[in-house]
């Protein structure tokens, strides 16, 4: 096989993968934040793609006093959940389809309360990747992630 080919080839058993810090990347993989923002639009080009979401080793406590956060959970699915985001730092948790990709505008609009609800957050002058079915890794292979998009071979998403 010629070494183009090979490369192709290669390339064609890789998939694009974006990394968030914890909880936010087990916060989709549960499927609770379905919009991931952004101050830049690099990410445009996942739009119709399927992804994986990494996990960092990075961890945002703050996160867990969102406004949006699930106030119906009891003391012991909080702390299980603390404990999953602390044993999945720095690991491959889900795949998912950007079904979208685009700028919020800066401004009231009429979506804007949904949008913050499935961002967690506020989306407002914010780009946008609209996440739809995503699917939690049956193995959270650990992976050393980048800025960015990067590429993971699709064997380590396997058994999605």
């Amino acid at each position: 096989m010629s070494d183009e080919r090979r490369v192709t080839s290669d390339r064609e058993r890789m998939m694009p993968a974006i990394s968030m810090w914890q909880p936010w990347a087990t916060f989709v993989c549960l499927g609770w934040k379905t919009i991931e923002t952004r101050t830049h639009e690099r990410l445009k080009s996942l739009k119709g793609k399927r992804i994986v979401i990494h996990a960092t080793q990075k961890v945002d406590e703050s996160a867990f006093m969102n406004m949006y956060y699930p106030k119906s959970l009891s003391m012991l699915d909080a702390i299980n959940l603390t404990g999953f985001v602390n044993m999945n730092r720095g690991r491959l948790l889900c795949t998912a389809t950007v079904a979208a990709a685009r700028w919020a505008p800066n401004v009231q609009f009429d979506e804007h309360e949904e949008w913050n609800k499935k961002a967690m957050c506020d989306v407002a002058g914010k780009f946008c990747l609209f996440l739809e079915d995503i699917e939690p890794l049956r193995e959270r292979v650990p992976f050393k992630g980048r800025q960015g998009i990067f590429y993971v071979p699709e064997t380590g998403t396997a058994g999605s």
